[in-house]
């Protein structure tokens, strides 16, 4: 297709793909006892005192974004471990955000997770989720992307490091970097429904029709073309029901 990115992108995103996000246990131990029990306690109601709007981005890593309460098992404002139950009350956030997390979850903890997540939004509230399509991953393995040709994705996530099969690029985005499992509209749509959510709504990259939720994703900052040549976007929303 011709486009190329700046070296600086470049190395970010190989940065994304070739670490595994999977933490060591002294960096979980080390950011539950900083960011942990009581004093995960005094932030939240720190937090939740002073914003106007309560938004939870759950699975932040490094990512932190300004009027979010952030929570990751390694990093954010808070430690938290999202296969528990959630330190928090019911009705709490009107927004819920997770980019490239669920699928580092197995289905069952999941929907699981999903159910949690629904008992702390308030009524109305919503949740986006961004996290890898397969069906998008497909039409990569067979070089039918319309975002961007498989060679140049390759190129872009392992540079010169040797030469990646498409077996070996699918097989990388079922289960490296902690993927437990990948879904596609049908499925993370029915898993939403069975969890309690409404009213979902597919969305493309950093749109949406909240404004609390647009402009969100970070993966692949400053590369237009790759979030969305493999990821999938959806919102729902609690209902009173």
């Amino acid at each position: 297709m011709g486009r190329r990115l700046p070296e600086p992108i470049k190395k970010s995103t190989r940065k994304i793909y070739i670490s595994i996000h999977s933490s060591d246990k002294c960096r979980v131990f080390l950011h539950y006892m900083l960011r942990g029990h009581i004093f995960r306690t005094m932030i939240i109601g720190k937090y939740l005192k002073n914003a106007p709007v309560a938004r939870l981005q759950i699975g932040c890593g490094h990512n932190f974004l300004k009027g979010w309460l952030n929570a990751d098992i390694i990093a954010g404002d808070i430690y938290l471990n999202a296969r528990k139950k959630m330190p928090f009350r019911d009705d709490t956030f009107d927004f819920i955000y997770c980019e490239h997390f669920i699928e580092h979850l197995s289905a069952n903890d999941g929907l699981k997770f999903l159910i949690e997540c629904r008992r702390i939004l308030k009524i109305r509230g919503i949740i986006r989720i961004t996290t890898p399509d397969l069906e998008k991953l497909i039409k990569l393995y067979f070089d039918k992307n319309k975002f961007v040709k498989r060679e140049e994705l390759i190129k872009v996530i392992y540079g010169k490091e040797g030469t990646i099969l498409p077996c070996e690029l699918f097989n990388n985005y079922m289960h490296r970097w902690g993927h437990q499992f990948i879904y596609d509209k049908e499925f993370i749509t029915s898993t939403l429904e069975e969890a309690g959510f409404a009213s979902l709504a597919s969305c493309e990259n950093k749109k949406s029709n909240n404004e609390y939720l647009a402009n969100l994703e970070r993966h692949y900052e400053g590369c237009d073309w790759l979030n969305p040549a493999e990821t999938l976007i959806i919102e729902a929303m609690k209902s009173s029901v």
